[in-house]
């Protein structure tokens, strides 16, 4: 008799005062780069860079040279300090971090948005996003991180996107990120 799957979820803070800053582009040089190894969950490594006004987040070692390096919101954006991890029987899964996304045109306007993270042993991806503004936003990342996280390949499938009107992810996320190959 085959047991459902136990779904929860455990909290980490991500504080980059926390981190361990490994990389600064110099003042005045171009455009500005930042890159931190914090750690989360379990121990597990996180990798968080900031490039332009612009974050992206990877889990697990090796980290700068994963996926979810090249994936980042289009507009300005900053991370919220609370990554849920979601555990299937007690083992990580997957990331759902919040971030909050400056409009172009009004960057004091924000909106947020939950991105949902999945890695293997040797890559980091996002799977989802989720616009925050949805009445059901967390359950509906949780999903996704329940749903996607184990099955989803990095280098082929295409990023969810729940949103009201729905959208492509190309309207939202940096599009002809390096790690899809074209069909």
């Amino acid at each position: 008799m085959v047991q459902a799957a136990d779904f929860s979820s455990a909290y980490t803070d991500l504080d980059l005062n926390r981190c361990r800053l490994v990389e600064q582009s110099p003042e005045g040089e171009g455009e500005a780069y930042a890159r931190w190894l914090c750690t989360g969950f379990a121990g597990i490594p996180l990798t968080y860079a900031e490039g332009d006004l612009r974050g992206m987040l990877a889990v697990g070692k090796g980290g700068k040279d994963h996926c979810a390096m090249t994936q980042t919101f289009g507009p300005f954006n900053t991370p919220g300090t609370t990554l849920e991890w979601r555990l299937k029987n007690g083992r990580p899964i997957a990331v759902i971090l919040r971030w909050k996304l400056s409009e172009p045109e009004n960057p004091d306007v924000t909106h947020d948005w939950l991105a949902v993270t999945r890695w293997t042993a040797h890559d980091s991806c996002r799977i989802a996003v989720v616009q925050g503004r949805l009445p059901n936003a967390n359950a509906l990342a949780r999903q996704a991180a329940d749903e996607l996280a184990e099955s989803f390949d990095c280098r082929r499938d295409a990023v969810k996107v729940y949103a009201d009107p729905p959208m492509p992810a190309s309207e939202i996320m940096i599009s002809n990120s390096p790690c899809q190959t074209e069909e």
